[in-house]
């Protein structure tokens, strides 16, 4: 049964190569192999495989992506004034889940070949997520004293008590703007600028159980 699960997968990876290099839209940027979004799955599948102990061609080739990957979100983070690992076409509805993908593939790459460099890249990542960022805000409720306040979720929203409820990741600067109040921002805001802090930003300050899911990993690759 392994055997076949492992052929099939063998025969899946020049399919998603070609999708990788054909025209269609895509949702990502970076290694397609690496990718761990709603929409773009080789990443977790890659994960899995490096759960095998062996030196099997895909376990070969999927150490190679992640560590290949993991190099350039360090390239990237030393062309950012806060050391962060993204490209400004990276702030998109998300951009915070965008980062913490990042961040899950620094905290495997430093797994497979631990480096001083992966690890300050995640730290600076952790960094800008709880406040060192051009906002002067944390991105996740209740952790800092300039955390945000407003989540765009109801039952929190509407439940008599000032503060919100603590460790949501808000969805972060976003260049789409694609609310009525995330709109009232001039359309040349820089794009790590581009967030408000209101109840009504469903396009900023969204909240997601996939966006707070890769946090957890991050911190507990750091913490183990």
């Amino acid at each position: 049964m392994i055997k076949k699960y492992y052929d099939e997968a063998l025969k899946q990876k020049p399919l998603i190569e070609t999708y990788d290099k054909g025209d269609a839209f895509k949702e990502y940027t970076g290694d397609i192999f690496t990718c761990l979004g709603w929409g773009d799955v080789a990443g977790l599948g890659l994960l899995s495989l490096l759960l095998k102990a062996d030196d099997s061609e895909l376990v070969c080739f999927a150490r190679e992506r992640i560590l290949k990957e993991a190099d350039r979100l360090c390239k990237n983070a030393t062309t950012n004034g806060f050391g962060l690992c993204m490209l400004k076409e990276n702030f998109i509805w998300g951009s915070n889940m965008e980062l913490l993908k990042y961040l899950m593939v620094l905290t495997v790459a430093n797994e497979l070949k631990p480096s001083t460099e992966f690890v300050n890249t995640i730290t600076s990542g952790l960094d800008y997520l709880l406040g060192c960022n051009s906002n002067d805000v944390s991105y996740v409720t209740g952790n800092g004293e300039k955390a945000y306040k407003n989540p765009h979720l109801r039952p929190t929203a509407v439940d008599d008590i000032d503060e919100p409820w603590p460790g949501l990741v808000s969805g972060g600067p976003n260049t789409g703007l694609q609310d009525e109040q995330a709109q009232k921002l001039p359309k040349d805001t820089a794009p790590m600028k581009c967030y408000l802090d209101h109840v009504d930003c469903y396009s900023l300050n969204e909240i997601t159980i996939y966006w707070n899911s890769p946090l957890v990993f991050v911190m507990a690759g750091l913490l183990k």
